[in-house]
């Protein structure tokens, strides 16, 4: 029998695309847990320009894209459109210090509460300002129905993660 060679497909690339402003990327760093994946990246993309990003999987083209859109943060380095740091232009610190507080405001005037310990998480749900139109049962549902959407962002920007043990016995 022939030996058979394969040769498997080139990645599919991943489409950058500069609409109205120059996108610069200034010494980039970007590790996934311990791995580095993106290491001082400068490329500009001109305003009008269309980039094809192409690599093997895991060369970081996803990263790249994901840190443009406010997706991952770097680790070093910096994005700017049309001159402007995308942090700045997208006033992105102070909702990232909000992300972070221990107490974080709902619309509805309820609020989270993070409390973390070394092997535990608790978010604490409460109405505070919040009284509703009706009754109190009323209100509960309204301020757990905001908050499990904010929670679910706000454990991914934290980083939150479990570790679950999984038993086969009951003991």
């Amino acid at each position: 029998m022939m030996p058979v060679a394969v040769v498997s497909e080139p990645a599919a690339p991943k489409m950058l695309h500069a609409d109205k402003a120059d996108i610069e990327f200034k010494n980039l760093d970007f590790n996934y847990g311990e791995k580095p994946v993106l290491h001082n990246i400068n490329l500009t993309v001109k305003s009008g320009q269309l980039v094809a990003l192409v690599g093997a999987s895991g060369s970081g083209k996803t990263s790249l894209l994901r840190c443009i859109n406010l997706l991952t943060t770097p680790e070093r380095g910096r994005i700017v459109i049309g001159g402007e740091p995308i942090f700045d232009k997208f006033n992105i610190e102070p909702q990232i210090e909000r992300a972070l507080d221990r107490k974080v405001w709902l619309k509805s005037g309820g609020y989270l509460v993070f409390d973390q310990a070394e092997a535990l998480t608790a978010i604490d749900v409460n109405t505070g300002r919040f009284v509703g139109k009706h009754n109190q049962d009323e209100t509960v549902l309204k301020t757990n129905l905001e908050a499990v959407e904010e929670v679910v962002l706000l454990v991914h920007h934290r980083e939150i993660r479990g570790k679950f043990r999984h038993s086969a016995s009951p003991t």
